[in-house]
């Protein structure tokens, strides 16, 4: 059954925000009148700045309790995911529980196989943070493999360009620099992308 990560319904928080906000800046200008009646609009614009503070920390207690909770999933009304925003796998980055981040991102593919940000971020994590070109490559290939559109091929060869570069594998750099450069032959890095292939030749 397609599942959904609970933390993405960022528009039922927006709605949460915005009762808290109101809610809350109703409760203090009652307060305050009733104890400054003649102070009240000098009052707004603090009041304002303390309102938006809570609301934006209950926002970040709530992401970070949805982030925590990645991996407990529950389906969409549509049967569709809803946009995952890899706050978890982020967190654990920044933490340098890099393993535990490639779990996860693996986790989401199975779950959604079709689902090319988290192949993209993976690839990237292992490229980078991770130091393991290999599996970064093998990832790019196999999202090539999925017939993913031009945009998508873009990212693709760009990140393989920049592994085989870093590598120094001159005849896998040039082979994705062309393939660059046919994909996108009137652009400035389609052009780019040939003169440089012209000059590993």
């Amino acid at each position: 059954m397609p599942l959904r990560d609970v933390s993405a319904d960022r528009g039922l928080r927006i709605r949460l925000g915005l009762l808290l906000g109101s809610s809350l800046m109703a409760l203090m200008l009652a307060a305050e009148f009733a104890r400054y009646p003649d102070r009240v609009m000098l009052l707004l614009v603090p009041d304002a700045v303390v309102t938006a503070g809570v609301v934006w920390l209950v926002w970040r207690a709530i992401e970070a309790g949805g982030g925590s909770a990645a991996g407990v999933h529950f389906p969409s009304a549509d049967g569709t995911p809803r946009a995952h925003e890899y706050s978890l796998e982020h967190a654990l980055v920044v933490r340098g529980s890099l393993d535990e981040a490639v779990e996860s991102y693996r986790s989401r593919i199975v779950a959604y196989p079709g689902e090319i940000e988290a192949r993209l971020r993976l690839a990237a994590l292992l490229a980078d943070e991770c130091h393991d070109p290999d599996g970064a490559t093998r990832c790019l290939l196999e999202i090539r493999m999925l017939g993913v559109t031009l945009a998508d091929r873009w990212k693709v060869t760009n990140a393989l360009i920049d592994i085989y570069r870093a590598l120094g594998n001159v005849p896998a750099l040039r082979s994705e620099l062309l393939r660059l450069a046919l994909e996108h032959p009137d652009t400035a890095a389609g052009r780019a992308a040939r003169a440089e292939a012209a000059t590993l030749a």
